[in-house]
């Protein structure tokens, strides 16, 4: 005689497979959301080495000048005075409201070719300090000039920007 099957066998089964596939599915999304963030972080190491090769660039630049550069209100000579460009609002620094347009248009741009968009940078003149601390009479035209280099550099795609910027000087 054969007995009556329950379907437990069956019911178990069901459950397990049900099981294993939430197992499977959790993993997927979490490889899938790992490839994700990988992924940004390699952009955004592209758009930092962009910016610092675009810092370097501008660095020697002024490394390279014989003679201290005239400043510029449209970066012509390629040192801008700090407070050349007007200001369309109250920010901090004119070159943080100035769209990717502007950027192109007005500003070198550096040789490094891993990310999306060519790194560029603004060299603005900053002080010159001269080598005497005797105030008075005294012409000493001997001293440093400092300027500050603002770098902008783009990933492999457009989300990822960087600005890096630094104080350089040079006894000219």
């Amino acid at each position: 005689m054969i007995k009556q099957q329950k379907g437990v066998v069956l019911i178990t089964s069901l459950i397990l497979l049900l099981v294993l596939t939430i197992a499977i599915s959790t993993s997927v999304n979490s490889v899938l959301v790992e490839e994700k963030v990988v992924a940004n972080q390699r952009d955004r190491l592209i758009a930092m080495e962009s910016a610092d090769s675009a810092l370097r660039e501008a660095e020697q630049w002024i490394t390279d000048l014989p003679s201290e550069p005239q400043n510029s209100t449209d970066g012509e000579t390629g040192v801008w005075a700090t407070d050349a460009p007007q200001r369309e609002s109250d920010a901090k620094e004119w070159w943080l409201e100035r769209d990717s347009s502007w950027w192109a248009a007005n500003v070198p741009q550096a040789a490094f070719s891993g990310g999306g968009e060519k790194p560029r940078y603004v060299i603005e003149s900053l002080d010159f300090i001269q080598d005497s601390m005797v105030v008075g009479q005294q012409k000493d035209e001997r001293g440093r000039s400092f300027f500050r280099i603002t770098a902008k550099g783009t990933g492999g795609t457009d989300t990822a920007r960087v600005l890096l910027q630094s104080t350089f000087t040079k006894r000219f």
